[in-house]
């Protein structure tokens, strides 16, 4: 599972629904950062709950793993390689695996 701080979640939903989605709720459009952040349906409270009930239901797996965002983006060979052994790849070709990385790269996005 591929997790990210929740309160980075949050401003990129908070910009998504204030800012970019012209099919938003005009209510939310009109809350502040303030109070959508408190919000019970979209504030941190609602994404940090949704992420506990996410590791709850999948934490008991053995093809179960959490990967940082923060850490994928810092590290991405490293963390990649960790995400491929979970799946049964421990020795991936290493050509193969750098192209896909540098494919892959943020920036390419």
């Amino acid at each position: 599972m591929l997790v990210r701080d929740p309160r980075d979640c949050f401003v990129s939903l908070y910009l998504q629904m204030t800012r970019r989605d012209p099919s938003a709720d005009a209510a939310l459009k009109q809350k502040s950062v303030s109070e959508l952040l408190r919000d019970e349906r979209f504030g941190i409270r609602g994404i940090v709950r949704a992420m506990n009930d996410w590791l709850d239901e999948f934490s008991g797996r053995k093809d179960f793993t959490i990967i940082r965002y923060e850490a994928l983006r810092a590290s991405p060979a490293e963390h990649f390689r960790d995400l491929l052994a979970v799946v049964g790849e421990t020795t991936p070709d290493m050509s193969i695996f750098q192209e896909a990385l540098e494919f892959s790269r943020f920036e390419n996005m």
